[in-house]
């Protein structure tokens, strides 16, 4: 209570951000309503006096936009009423940036209409100011996962939202991780027309380390100088491919088939469990456990040892990850994980391979599934107290996958 006594609190901050689940939402004075037959969240990213970013996702963190939706903002009533601004609008999908004008209403609010497919909005007009050079994200997932040993390019999009052009535009990226090692990591933009976006992919490369087991973690530091002096700096949170990956020793397809398979079962807070069979029906397709375009599939791994000692030889749920423009995540299956404690769900991507994919061509994917044990050790003491509760430990496994299309 005494922490949210502070009346710095009350102080509209500088840039803000929110996601809401609901239809109708306000944040900060600004309203927000979106509409859609599809459920997912809307989300308002760094909205400052002079710009917003508003996206959707169809479930967090790493779902597909709802470009479906029909999204209206009020800002907030910090404008001059009766007055004109114009807008511009960065149309994240596609690059297009358009521009359209809108009248303060009495209030000093602006209203604007998107659709969910993602656009970043920018104001210009009396109060608003110049707002800094704009990096784009670099991927439409929750994070960039990047290959090791190799020149990997990283995808900076550096967007002007001016009224006018910006000139000498200075990046730099860096990193305090000794797992990045940088091969071009500054560029300078001489000019930036007002509305469009510029690519850097191609001045900004990197080579990377990893070991195995997961996914290795990495942030690195994008500083943008601007207007002779004036600095914002962003981190971004990247992700590196393990150097060490294997093969799983068995995968099932489900493509509108049934099948049943051995699952691990943890017996409770003392440990042990044992495998038991469990039957599934999932996918859409002809259920000849091939994923054919068209189609759509989760897939199943198999394991010879999970992390429990009992847990050996079973199958386990999968999260797919694929850079292939052929594969869609079209759902994210979520189920309790038995005695879950915590009540976090397992995760399961259910797939769906274009109709265009080519025949007879193979795609990349990584398998992510996870095993987790009661870890009961009977001799631990509490003080003079035996500890009968065991510890919950999850450990999450990642397997390289080759998908034939037939």
């Amino acid at each position: 209570m005494r922490a949210f006594e502070n009346p710095k609190l009350n102080n509209v901050p500088d840039s803000w951000s929110t996601a809401n689940a609901y239809q109708d939402f306000e944040a900060w004075g600004c309203r927000v309503r979106a509409v859609g037959v599809e459920a997912g969240f809307t989300q308002l990213e760094g909205v400052t006096q002079g710009a917003l970013r508003v996206t959707t996702r169809r479930w967090a963190p790493d779902g597909p936009p709802i470009s479906g939706r029909k999204i209206t903002i009020q800002t907030a009533p910090r404008y001059s009423a009766q007055k004109t601004y114009t807008i511009l609008d960065l149309q994240l999908a596609t690059g297009k940036t358009a521009k359209s004008q809108v009248m303060a209403g009495a209030d000093g609010r602006l209203e604007v209409t998107v659709d969910g497919s993602g656009h970043h909005l920018s104001f210009i007009g009396p109060g608003t100011g110049a707002e800094p050079p704009v990096l784009l994200p670099l991927t439409t997932k929750d994070k960039l996962r990047l290959a090791p040993q190799t020149s990997v390019a990283l995808p900076l999009r550096i967007y002007n939202p001016r009224g006018d052009a910006m000139t000498a535009v200075k990046i730099e990226a860096s990193s305090e991780y000794p797992t990045v090692q940088f091969l071009s990591r500054t560029a300078t933009l001489p000019k930036i027309d007002s509305g469009a976006v510029v690519d850097l992919s191609q001045q900004f490369s990197m080579r990377l380390t990893s070991g195995d087991g997961y996914f290795e973690r990495l942030r690195l530091q994008v500083k943008l100088t601007y207007d002779g002096w004036h600095e914002v700096q962003h981190d971004l949170d990247l992700l590196v491919i393990p150097e060490v990956l294997p093969k799983p020793a068995a995968v099932e397809l489900l493509d509108g088939r049934t099948v049943t398979l051995k699952v691990f079962h943890q017996q409770g807070n003392q440990g042990g469990g044992k495998s038991i069979e469990r039957t599934v029906t999932e996918g859409k397709g002809n259920g000849n456990g091939v994923l054919e375009p068209g189609e759509e599939a989760t897939l199943w791994v198999k394991m010879p040892q999970g992390m429990d000692p009992f847990d050996k030889n079973n199958w386990y749920r999968c999260k797919v990850y694929s850079t292939s423009p052929w594969v869609e995540e079209v759902a994210d299956i979520q189920e309790s994980k038995q005695r879950e404690w915590t009540g976090a769900q397992e995760r399961t991507s259910l797939l769906r391979l274009s109709p265009k994919t080519p025949r007879g061509g193979k795609l990349s994917l990584l398998l992510d599934n996870e095993s987790w044990s009661f870890h009961f050790t009977p001799d631990v003491r509490y003080g003079a107290e035996r500890l009968y509760q065991a510890f919950q430990l999850h450990s999450r496994h990642l397997h390289e996958y080759e998908l034939k299309v037939p």
